[in-house]
Formats: structure tokens, sequence, C-alpha cells
């Protein structure tokens, strides 16, 4: 006859208690949805051009020009949606967005492109691209851009 001592049932206890955590954690973590992971792509000028001109009709890529209004309207690419990173409802108007869309920034230089893509980082959106140069060097490529409001 096999005699039950308290230090083997507390053995057990712990045995049993150990498994049913490995089994609860596997359960819910292998439910829980994956982490959402940024992709941020810097392109040359040309490589920019390359895509957009590839994305012309995908609604699901937008073009964010984050300039102030009247560097947008100095010139600007074609089908640019603008957002003054000096507004005061920057931030809001980033969160705003769709994040699961894929989005072109650009600025004058590459400052403020760079810290939008932070921003929008940390506010969750999946796919950013940037053009190395910004706007100044896209033109100086000779690539095309557009005047006005529009």
């Amino acid at each position: 006859m096999k005699i039950i001592t308290l230090k083997s049932s507390l053995i057990w206890l712990h045995t049993l208690s150990f498994a049913i955590a490995v089994t609860f954690f596997i359960v819910f973590a292998c439910d829980a949805q994956p982490a959402k992971v940024t992709v941020i792509k810097k392109l040359s000028p040309k490589e920019g051009y390359e895509l957009i001109q590839k994305n012309k009709t995908n609604p699901d890529f937008v073009i964010l020009d984050i300039r102030t209004p009247e560097e947008f309207e100095s010139g600007h690419i074609e089908g640019a949606v603008n957002i003054n990173y000096h507004s005061d409802t920057f931030v809001e108007d980033l969160n705003k967005l769709d994040k699961n869309k894929t989005y072109f920034v650009y600025c004058r230089t590459g400052r403020r492109s760079s810290d939008a893509i932070g921003i929008m980082t940390r506010q969750g959106f999946r796919e950013l691209f940037r053009i190395d140069g910004d706007i100044v060097k896209w033109k100086a490529l000779g690539l095309p851009v557009v005047k006005g409001t529009k």
C-alpha cells in the first residue's frame, strides 16, 4: 500500500498548477491577435515616382504632403493630400486617417516627414513610404509637380 505524504501531495499540486497555467497560456495566447507592425520604406525619388505611377488607381494608396498650405500650393506631387505639420491639430488629423492604407509621406527636405513617420508609427499605421530628399530632391531631378490647391 502506498502512503501519500505531504511532500508528495505538494509536488503533485505544484505539477497540476503548472499544467493548468501552461494550458491557459496556450489557449489564450494563441487566440490573441498578432501585433501590428509598421513597414517603413525610404525610396529614391525615382523609385517613389514609379510607386506612385503603379498605384495611381489604388484607393488604398495615399500621397500625404505635410508642408504648409502655402508650400503645397507652390508645387506638390499630383494627387497629394495636404495636412499641415505646423497645425495645432496635426496629430489628431493624422489619427483620423485609415491606418490600414499605404501612405507616401513627404515634406520639403525630410525633417517633418521623418517626425511624421514616427508619429504615424506610434499611432499604428501599417505601411509608410518616404523619399530621400523629399520634394526638394524630387524637383531637382525634374520629376513632375502641380501647382494650386488640388
